[in-house]
């Protein structure tokens, strides 16, 4: 019977990479045709033609910067006074790129809008800006990050092995293996006013060590079941990474989360996160967080630094020199608290895209929690 044995498992590697390779078609289908709308957007139309049309802003002045986690920049650009903002079609936490000669210049950088204050407008750039003297442009951008984290997933899926923890994810998602479930046991509801449908679906995820699906029309208190299979995991000492296709999507589980007392961080662009969930995200528990002040202070000293280098000549480069160097310890020191915070979270919530931060990359969690699933 080996043989047999050992053509079964070759028949369910098969077609689980099968539906991988599909759906990596279509990943990249959908990702030649993002950077094919910029592309035509950004090479066929002139800079004023995007600016017309909303897509783009030109000649923005740097007004004020400050140092962010994991090396980023909170930008602040004056935008002429010829320039009605109402007309501007991107909004908190679209992608953007910023440049000063050429879109596709080296030194152009991308990063994400953050809010609009005034005649003015806060931009998260992935790095900081080496000339502020310089006017700048800013054209919206493709997602590559996205992009990015999908391939690699994929490819990780793609080469691992049948009998390891990720190949069997894979064998039983795309349905050539069986999931396992736990013998029924004792529970006790917290949430008192789950129907019997909605009590039978918290226990089915919480007997489930591979996978279970909560599935519902609209209406029918699939988030609200959630919340209670994350209340049942946490009194039972798991810790929960929960995910979602949308940060509306994240941030609606979030807020019925905090809620019900439970300790939660929330990963991902403060630009991209609802106001109602603000206090809970990685960037405003740092702010809270008394290890903090030291970073602030470091970086409060090297926009000043930066600040004095205007016009000052080759005297600028040392000032500049200065000014890295605290942003280098200014993140570092970020760093460190986001690391801390994350671990003592009993709740991680962030998109599907957002879970393959670096931030979690040594994280362990006892189970994962995808909400509107068939929509990722």
């Amino acid at each position: 019977m080996r043989p047999a044995v050992a053509n079964c498992r070759h028949t369910i590697y098969t077609a689980s990479v099968n539906a991988l390779h599909t759906l990596a078609a279509a990943w990249q289908a959908e990702r030649a045709a993002a950077r094919a709308q910029t592309h035509a957007l950004r090479h066929a139309t002139t800079l004023a033609a995007r600016c017309a049309q909303g897509y783009a802003l030109a000649q923005l002045e740097i007004d004020e910067e400050r140092s962010a986690p994991r090396g980023r920049v909170s930008t602040r650009f004056l935008v002429p006074p010829r320039v009605d903002l109402d007309d501007l079609q991107l909004g908190p936490g679209d992608p953007v790129l910023l440049w000063a000669q050429r879109p596709d210049e080296a030194s152009a950088i991308r990063g994400v809008l953050e809010r609009r204050e005034g005649q003015a407008l806060w931009v998260m750039l992935d790095r900081g800006i080496n000339d502020l003297d310089q006017r700048y442009n800013l054209d919206a951008e493709t997602p590559e990050a996205a992009f990015d984290r999908g391939d690699a997933a994929l490819r990780q899926a793609l080469a691992a092995a049948a009998t390891s923890d990720i190949g069997r994810s894979r064998d039983i998602l795309v349905g050539s293996s069986a999931p396992h479930v736990a013998p029924p046991f004792t529970w006790r509801v917290v949430d008192s006013q789950l129907d019997a449908a909605q009590q039978a679906a918290v226990e089915a995820a919480l007997r489930a060590s591979d996978v279970a699906l909560i599935h519902g029309p609209p209406g029918t208190g699939k988030t609200r079941t959630l919340v209670e299979v994350v209340r049942q995991l946490i009194t039972r000492g798991d810790r929960v990474l929960c995910t979602a296709p949308s940060n509306s999507a994240v941030d609606n589980l979030g807020e019925r989360l905090a809620v019900a007392g439970i300790r939660i961080v929330r990963l991902g662009h403060p630009a991209r996160v609802d106001p109602e969930l603000r206090d809970a995200t990685l960037d405003a528990q740092l702010d809270a967080d008394g290890a903090s002040a030291l970073a602030r202070q470091w970086r409060d000293e090297a926009v000043a630094l930066r600040k004095n280098a205007r016009g000052k000549g080759g005297a600028a480069r040392e000032l500049w020199a200065r000014a890295r160097s605290l942003d280098r310890d200014a993140a570092a020191e970020l760093e460190r608290g986001a690391v801390r915070l994350v671990a003592r979270a009993q709740v991680v919530l962030t998109t599907c895209v957002g879970a393959a931060t670096a931030l979690l990359r040594d994280e362990t969690f006892n189970t994962v929690i995808v909400d509107e699933a068939t929509q990722a």
